[in-house]
């Protein structure tokens, strides 16, 4: 079902003017309806601006989102008439990921992406680690770890390795 962007059509009218007709055009009507309130909203969503630039493609795009939104409630509906839930996928055969973290002389290694990784999700519980700041600047690596919480740093050389050493709280002469 396609629908074009200046296309005038009011919702509802569509809904509302259904007296006399058949099955088969209240459904037309409620699909058309439908699609185009699912088309109009989602030009909202991405902001006029961003329709703008390339219509066509959002066009499209709405199309193609709105028909496969379709196709699993229809798949959904299917499987409630036929009194069968959705089918479950099989996780079995699945390997669970195991994640090592390296450790150096007691600390462990993360590297900066991985830092900001965990910090974002709440998981990182490190107080004092060492960090492995990529091709990042050093001056960068500082201030975005400082935003973090963790305001002391300092190079260290770990078999013939940079790091930064970085804890909360302030540390000893090396």
């Amino acid at each position: 079902m396609h629908i074009e962007p200046d296309e005038p059509l009011d919702a509802e009218t569509c809904e509302g003017d259904v007296e006399g007709r058949t099955d088969l055009e209240k459904g037309v009507l409620t699909n058309v309806s439908r699609a185009y309130r699912f088309y109009e909203s989602s030009k909202l969503a991405i902001g006029e601006d961003e329709f703008k630039s390339d219509p066509d493609f959002w066009s499209s795009q709405f199309e193609r989102d709105f028909e496969i939104i379709e196709e699993r409630l229809t798949m959904e509906r299917e499987a409630l008439i036929r009194g069968k839930g959705l089918i479950e996928a099989d996780l079995s055969g699945l390997q669970t990921p195991t994640f090592h973290w390296e450790r150096v002389g007691g600390l462990r290694l993360v590297s900066f992406e991985q830092f900001i990784l965990e910090s974002n999700q709440g998981i990182f519980r490190e107080d004092r680690f060492y960090c492995d700041k990529g091709r990042l600047w050093f001056k960068k690596t500082v201030l975005g770890l400082s935003e973090y919480g963790f305001p002391h740093v300092r190079k260290v050389e770990i078999n013939g390795r940079w790091l930064l050493e970085v804890s909360k709280n302030p540390m000893g002469v090396i």
